[in-house]
């Protein structure tokens, strides 16, 4: 164990140390630059930026991205196939009707 003889001789030099320490002097300039950012107008780019540019406003802008993914995807899957070929038969056979589409080629055999 240590003795008290120690202990206080540690505690004197510690108390000693800060003798010849002096109160901290702040730049002259300080108080003035804080007064003038504190006074001065935020634009309202300046506020959206600030906004956008905070973690929480990315992470609730990749949840929802995360959320609208995943959301797709379930949607997605829930049509059932017969259903989706049966689209894409009546699509396919309406296509040439509704657009007038016909292949019409001619072909001249006496020119070269």
């Amino acid at each position: 164990m240590i003795n008290k003889n120690s202990i206080q001789d540690e505690i004197n030099r510690t108390l000693e140390s800060l003798d010849g320490a002096e109160r901290a002097r702040a730049n002259p300039f300080l108080f003035t630059r804080i007064q003038a950012k504190m006074n001065r107008e935020k634009s309202v780019w300046s506020m959206l930026l600030g906004t956008i540019s905070r973690p929480a406003f990315a992470f609730a802008i990749i949840a929802f991205i995360l959320l609208a993914n995943i959301w797709t995807l379930y949607q997605g899957n829930n049509r059932t196939d017969s259903a989706n070929s049966a689209f894409q038969a009546a699509t396919a056979a309406d296509l040439p009707e509704e657009y007038n589409l016909a292949v019409n080629t001619f072909y001249d055999y006496e020119t070269p």
